[in-house]
């Protein structure tokens, strides 16, 4: 597929607001990481697809 979307962003103002929501929509829980000052909520991703995405603040 030419142009797939392989990363996604989603700004959020409340991440374990947005991380809930979210989880429930897609059936799974989105691990938290922090990337310098930056705290995500990571969705589960497929590696072999190449396809992923996260909440961010």
């Amino acid at each position: 597929m030419n142009n797939a979307l392989t990363w996604f962003e989603i700004p959020a103002l409340d991440l374990d607001r947005a991380a809930a929501f979210y989880g429930q929509v897609i059936g799974q829980q989105l691990s938290r990481e922090q990337m310098g000052p930056t705290e995500m909520a990571v969705f589960p991703f497929d590696r072999q697809a190449g396809i992923g995405g996260c909440l961010q603040t």
